[in-house]
């Protein structure tokens, strides 16, 4: 089961076919513009004053690109205006190069954190006073700013993009899910898991994780759930749609080799 957003969930569905899965698509939550796109704006209207700019995931990028474009601004190709770029994984460093950044880090452990200690020891002394531009969802936590400020930055936070519970999906997918006829539930973000469980109730997404693995596409995520009191069995090591496809795989491989049963449904993730 894919549990992203409509618009982002092809990738991981795809990759996941061709490893003979067979997939079913859930979109959970949905991506949406900021609801107040001023502060974004103004800091775009500024860029040039900032040293860096800080993506913590691929959609930040995205709309913060996006709205750079709507307002004539370029983000890229003005040395003197643009920033250096820090992605919190190879994925968002991806999709940032794409776009035309030139990505100047990538943080080696893919979470917030690991991101602003890299951060942090690469700039150095040169830290205190660094004007630093941090474009994020509207439900991003504050681990990485604070860290950052504690360490003398300028943190300058914006609301790039709002992510809300998507309410368009079919119902028979997820009743799939509630009868146990589901293998393997991947999730991409907390948000993806604080959806799920907003949908089904604490009780029921404590039965799922009875008799369903749950693969976390990194740190960040499998965080978000043992926050809840739950485990996440599959961890990708890397934060991207094949790194969670090559964890489920190994995961099935390890339980063949260990001669345990390839489906889940009598083991607990709590």
């Amino acid at each position: 089961m894919v549990t992203r957003a409509a618009e982002h969930a092809r990738e991981l569905a795809q990759e996941l076919e061709e490893a003979g899965a067979k997939v079913l698509l859930l979109p959970l939550v949905r991506l949406a513009k900021a609801e107040n796109i001023q502060p974004m704006d103004a800091a775009l209207r500024d860029l040039g004053k900032f040293d860096w700019l800080v993506f913590t995931s691929a959609n930040a990028m995205r709309f913060l690109a996006q709205r750079g474009t709507e307002l004539g601004i370029p983000l890229v190709g003005n040395a003197k205006a643009t920033p250096h770029v820090a992605a919190v994984g190879p994925a968002t460093a991806n999709a940032a190069a794409e776009a035309g950044f030139s990505v100047n880090m990538v943080a080696t452990h893919h979470s917030g954190r690991e991101l602003a200690a890299e951060l942090i020891a690469k700039v150095g002394s040169r830290m205190r006073g660094t004007r630093m531009l941090l474009p994020r969802g509207n439900r991003a936590d504050d681990a990485l700013p604070s860290l950052l400020r504690d360490a003398g930055a300028e943190v300058t936070e914006v609301v790039a993009y709002s992510t809300e519970p998507s309410e368009e999906f079919d119902q028979s997918v997820l009743r799939q899910l509630e009868l146990g006829n589901v293998d393997v539930i991947t999730l991409a973000s907390p948000s993806a898991f604080h959806a799920l469980v907003e949908l089904v109730g604490r009780e029921m997404i404590e039965r799922i994780a009875r008799q369903t693995w749950i693969a976390a596409i990194g740190p960040t995520t499998a965080a978000a759930m043992r926050q809840f009191g739950l485990k996440a069995p599959i961890q990708a090591t890397r934060a991207t749609s094949s790194g969670l496809v090559n964890a489920i795989i190994r995961h099935y491989q390890s339980s063949e080799l260990n001669g345990s049963a390839v489906s889940s449904a009598s083991v607990s993730s709590s």
